[in-house]
C-alpha cells in the first residue's frame, strides 16, 4: 500500500506517538506493548519516544511528531504546571492526547493513571496488618527510579506508618530504603 498517497487522501498518517520518560522500566515498556497490540489491528503503527525525564528534550520530541503529523499522542509528561507551552502547542495543532501516568495541573487532557495516594493507604494498611499478626517483620521499599508517583506513595507509606506503627504490640522492625540506608 501507498502509504504516503493514502494519507494524502484521508489526512491521517495513521501513526502514533508515544512519549515515556524511560524505556527500560517496565511500567513503560508494558504500556507501549499495550498500545502498539491494540492500534495495529486498525491500521496504526507507533512510534515510541524517550525523553529521559529531561522537559526540555520531551518538548522537542513532542516537536518533532507534530512535524511528523501523528494522528494523536500518548504522553507520560515529566512538564513541570507552570510549563504548560508545550501543551498549548499540541492543542492548536488539534492533535488528540492524553496524559499517562502523571497528570498535570492546569491541562484540561484526558488522563489515564492510578489514585497513588489510595495505593499507599491501601500497601501501608496491608502492611501494618501483616507485621502486627506478625506476618511480616522487615519490609523494604526500593525506588531505583525518581518518579514523582513512587515519591508520593512512600511519603504516604512513611506517614502512615509512623503513625500508626506504635499500635503494634510486638517490637516489629519496619526499614524503608529509598536507595539509601535512611
Amino acid at each position: 500500500m501507498n502509504w504516503v498517497a493514502r494519507s494524502l487522501v484521508t489526512r491521517r498518517t495513521y501513526t502514533i506517538g508515544i512519549l515515556l520518560p524511560e524505556f527500560a522500566h517496565p511500567f513503560f515498556a508494558e504500556i507501549a506493548r499495550a498500545v502498539a497490540r491494540t492500534v495495529r489491528p486498525h491500521g496504526y503503527c507507533v512510534v515510541i519516544s524517550s525523553f529521559e525525564e529531561d522537559p526540555t528534550l520531551e518538548a522537542s520530541e513532542i516537536d518533532s511528531l507534530l512535524a511528523r503529523q501523528v494522528d494523536g499522542l500518548i504522553i507520560a509528561s515529566s512538564q513541570p504546571s507552570r510549563r504548560l507551552s508545550v501543551f498549548k502547542k499540541i492543542e492548536a495543532r488539534k492533535t488528540p492526547y492524553v496524559l499517562i501516568d502523571r497528570p498535570i495541573a492546569g491541562v484540561g487532557a484526558c488522563f489515564v493513571g492510578v489514585d497513588n495516594q489510595a495505593i499507599g493507604r491501601l500497601a501501608t494498611e496491608h502492611l501494618i496488618a501483616k507485621v502486627a499478626t506478625g506476618s511480616a517483620i522487615c519490609v523494604v521499599l526500593s525506588c531505583e527510579s525518581p518518579r514523582s508517583a513512587w515519591k508520593a506513595i512512600v511519603r504516604r507509606l512513611r506517614r502512615l506508618a509512623s503513625i500508626r506503627i506504635g499500635t503494634i504490640s510486638s517490637p516489629q522492625v519496619i526499614r524503608m530504603a529509598l536507595g539509601t540506608t535512611g
